[in-house]
Protein backbone atom coordinates (compact mmCIF):
# COMPACT_ATOMS: atom_id res chain seq x y z
CA UNK A 1 0.00 0.00 0.00
CA UNK A 2 1.25 3.48 -0.96
CA UNK A 3 2.35 5.65 2.16
CA UNK A 4 3.09 9.16 1.60
CA UNK A 5 6.74 10.59 2.42
CA UNK A 6 4.77 13.13 5.24
CA UNK A 7 3.69 10.27 6.74
CA UNK A 8 6.23 8.39 6.53
CA UNK A 9 8.57 10.38 8.18
CA UNK A 10 6.13 11.22 10.83
CA UNK A 11 5.57 7.58 12.03
CA UNK A 12 9.14 7.53 12.46
CA UNK A 13 9.30 10.20 14.63
CA UNK A 14 6.41 9.87 16.49
CA UNK A 15 7.80 6.02 17.45
CA UNK A 16 10.91 7.65 18.64
CA UNK A 17 9.37 9.97 20.87
CA UNK A 18 9.27 9.47 24.53
CA UNK A 19 6.05 11.13 26.21
CA UNK A 20 5.82 14.70 25.44
CA UNK A 21 9.63 15.10 24.55
CA UNK A 22 10.71 14.95 20.88
CA UNK A 23 13.24 12.17 19.69
CA UNK A 24 16.96 12.68 19.86
CA UNK A 25 18.94 14.02 16.33
CA UNK A 26 20.92 10.40 16.92
CA UNK A 27 17.50 8.25 17.19
CA UNK A 28 16.71 8.91 13.60
CA UNK A 29 17.54 6.38 11.25
CA UNK A 30 17.80 7.43 7.54
CA UNK A 31 17.87 3.16 6.74
CA UNK A 32 13.73 3.10 8.21
CA UNK A 33 12.50 5.89 5.88
CA UNK A 34 14.19 5.76 2.74
CA UNK A 35 11.10 7.13 0.62
CA UNK A 36 11.50 10.50 2.41
CA UNK A 37 15.30 11.05 2.16
CA UNK A 38 15.21 12.41 -1.31
CA UNK A 39 12.75 15.47 -0.01
CA UNK A 40 13.95 15.20 4.12
CA UNK A 41 15.95 18.16 5.24
CA UNK A 42 17.18 18.60 9.03
CA UNK A 43 17.95 22.09 10.22
CA UNK A 44 20.07 23.38 13.13
CA UNK A 45 19.54 26.46 15.35
CA UNK A 46 22.20 28.16 16.07
CA UNK A 47 21.16 31.33 17.80
CA UNK A 48 18.54 33.36 17.47
CA UNK A 49 17.24 34.22 14.26
CA UNK A 50 20.10 32.01 13.05
CA UNK A 51 18.76 28.12 11.58
CA UNK A 52 20.38 26.62 9.02
CA UNK A 53 20.20 23.63 6.80
CA UNK A 54 22.47 20.90 8.01
CA UNK A 55 21.16 18.28 5.75
CA UNK A 56 18.82 18.40 2.38
CA UNK A 57 18.13 15.82 0.16
CA UNK A 58 18.85 15.26 -3.56
CA UNK A 59 15.34 15.97 -5.30
CA UNK A 60 14.64 18.96 -2.78
CA UNK A 61 17.94 20.57 -3.69
CA UNK A 62 17.15 20.25 -7.41
CA UNK A 63 14.14 21.89 -6.75
CA UNK A 64 15.39 24.69 -5.15
CA UNK A 65 17.92 24.94 -7.75
CA UNK A 66 20.95 25.10 -5.24
CA UNK A 67 22.79 23.22 -3.02
CA UNK A 68 21.28 23.93 0.53
CA UNK A 69 23.43 22.58 3.09
CA UNK A 70 24.49 26.06 5.57
CA UNK A 71 22.08 27.73 3.91
CA UNK A 72 19.36 29.56 5.87
CA UNK A 73 15.80 27.32 5.43
CA UNK A 74 13.79 30.76 4.32
CA UNK A 75 15.27 30.80 1.32
CA UNK A 76 12.97 27.50 0.43
CA UNK A 77 10.54 30.44 0.60
CA UNK A 78 9.37 34.17 -1.41
CA UNK A 79 10.08 36.66 0.39
CA UNK A 80 6.58 37.26 1.17
CA UNK A 81 6.84 34.32 3.27
CA UNK A 82 10.03 34.18 4.84
CA UNK A 83 8.96 36.30 7.96
CA UNK A 84 5.82 33.95 8.33
CA UNK A 85 7.95 30.81 7.94
CA UNK A 86 10.54 32.22 10.43
CA UNK A 87 7.94 32.76 12.82
CA UNK A 88 7.05 29.02 12.61
CA UNK A 89 10.48 27.64 12.88
CA UNK A 90 10.38 29.71 16.44
CA UNK A 91 7.14 28.16 17.45
CA UNK A 92 8.62 24.49 16.72
CA UNK A 93 11.65 25.10 18.73
CA UNK A 94 10.02 26.80 21.43
CA UNK A 95 7.46 24.80 21.81
CA UNK A 96 8.35 22.23 20.85
CA UNK A 97 5.82 22.00 19.18
CA UNK A 98 4.78 20.41 15.23
CA UNK A 99 3.91 22.44 11.81
CA UNK A 100 2.06 20.75 9.18
CA UNK A 101 2.42 23.54 6.44
CA UNK A 102 0.13 23.81 2.99
CA UNK A 103 2.44 25.69 0.11
CA UNK A 104 2.14 26.61 -3.23
CA UNK A 105 5.43 26.50 -5.36
CA UNK A 106 5.85 28.76 -7.79
CA UNK A 107 8.51 28.05 -10.57
CA UNK A 108 10.30 30.72 -12.76
CA UNK A 109 7.98 30.74 -15.37
CA UNK A 110 5.42 31.05 -13.26
CA UNK A 111 3.89 27.58 -13.20
CA UNK A 112 2.46 26.76 -10.04
CA UNK A 113 1.62 23.82 -7.74
CA UNK A 114 0.48 22.56 -4.22
CA UNK A 115 2.42 20.52 -1.58
CA UNK A 116 2.66 20.07 1.97
CA UNK A 117 5.46 20.30 4.53
CA UNK A 118 5.96 18.84 7.84
CA UNK A 119 8.42 20.59 10.92
CA UNK A 120 9.30 18.01 13.57
CA UNK A 121 11.65 19.15 16.06
CA UNK A 122 14.67 16.75 17.68
CA UNK A 123 16.58 16.85 20.80
CA UNK A 124 20.47 17.42 20.33
CA UNK A 125 22.64 15.26 22.70
CA UNK A 126 22.71 17.82 24.97
CA UNK A 127 18.68 17.35 25.13
CA UNK A 128 18.01 21.01 23.91
CA UNK A 129 15.64 21.19 21.56
CA UNK A 130 17.61 22.44 18.53
CA UNK A 131 16.78 20.58 15.58
CA UNK A 132 14.19 20.50 13.15
CA UNK A 133 13.59 17.42 10.51
CA UNK A 134 10.97 18.09 7.81
CA UNK A 135 10.20 16.99 4.61
CA UNK A 136 8.50 18.07 1.21
CA UNK A 137 5.23 15.13 0.41
CA UNK A 138 6.27 15.29 -3.60
CA UNK A 139 7.36 17.95 -6.08
CA UNK A 140 4.72 19.05 -7.48
CA UNK A 141 5.06 18.33 -11.39
CA UNK A 142 5.57 20.00 -14.78
CA UNK A 143 7.65 22.65 -12.44
CA UNK A 144 11.32 24.08 -13.22
CA UNK A 145 13.85 24.74 -10.81
CA UNK A 146 14.31 27.31 -9.17
CA UNK A 147 11.34 26.60 -7.25
CA UNK A 148 10.03 28.73 -4.26
CA UNK A 149 7.06 28.49 -1.62
CA UNK A 150 4.51 30.34 -0.35
CA UNK A 151 2.37 29.32 2.84
CA UNK A 152 -0.97 29.27 2.52
CA UNK A 153 -2.14 27.74 5.60
CA UNK A 154 0.11 26.46 8.64
CA UNK A 155 -1.45 23.87 11.76
CA UNK A 156 1.26 24.35 14.26
CA UNK A 157 0.34 22.19 17.37
CA UNK A 158 2.15 21.31 20.57
CA UNK A 159 3.30 17.24 20.73
CA UNK A 160 0.84 16.39 23.73
CA UNK A 161 -1.75 17.09 20.73
CA UNK A 162 -0.50 15.26 18.16
CA UNK A 163 -2.31 12.83 16.39
CA UNK A 164 -1.29 9.51 16.14
CA UNK A 165 -2.88 8.58 12.13
CA UNK A 166 -0.75 10.65 9.99
CA UNK A 167 -1.77 13.74 7.77
CA UNK A 168 -4.66 14.03 5.36
CA UNK A 169 -3.76 14.59 1.84
CA UNK A 170 -3.89 18.16 0.60
CA UNK A 171 -6.58 19.20 -1.75
CA UNK A 172 -6.88 20.86 -5.01
CA UNK A 173 -7.90 24.15 -5.39
CA UNK A 174 -6.92 25.04 -1.58
CA UNK A 175 -7.20 28.81 -0.90
CA UNK A 176 -5.07 30.93 0.96
CA UNK A 177 -6.38 31.95 4.46
CA UNK A 178 -5.30 34.57 6.28
CA UNK A 179 -4.26 34.12 9.92
CA UNK A 180 -2.66 35.77 12.98
CA UNK A 181 0.76 34.68 13.87
CA UNK A 182 0.90 33.45 17.45
CA UNK A 183 4.04 35.42 19.29
CA UNK A 184 4.66 38.49 17.74
CA UNK A 185 4.58 40.70 20.76
CA UNK A 186 2.52 41.83 23.91
CA UNK A 187 0.69 44.77 22.36
CA UNK A 188 1.79 45.59 18.78
CA UNK A 189 -0.20 44.35 15.73
CA UNK A 190 1.35 41.35 13.74
CA UNK A 191 4.69 42.24 12.07
CA UNK A 192 3.48 40.64 9.14
CA UNK A 193 -0.56 39.90 8.27
CA UNK A 194 -0.09 35.71 8.07
CA UNK A 195 -1.39 33.06 5.94
CA UNK A 196 -1.00 31.77 8.99
CA UNK A 197 -3.63 29.25 11.18
CA UNK A 198 -2.08 28.56 14.82
CA UNK A 199 -3.97 26.14 16.55
CA UNK A 200 -2.85 26.55 20.33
Amino acid sequence: MFRDTISILHDHWQGLREGNLPPFRSEISPREIPAVLDTLFILEHLSTGDTRVRIAGMTLCEMMGMEMRGLAPEVFFTDAAQAGFSDILQAVLDGPEIAELRLGARDRLGNEGLLRMVLLPLRSDFGDVSRIIGCVDRAPAGLKAPVRFDIFEADVRPLRRERTVGFAEAQAGFAPALRSIKGNGAGGAPRRSGYLKVVS
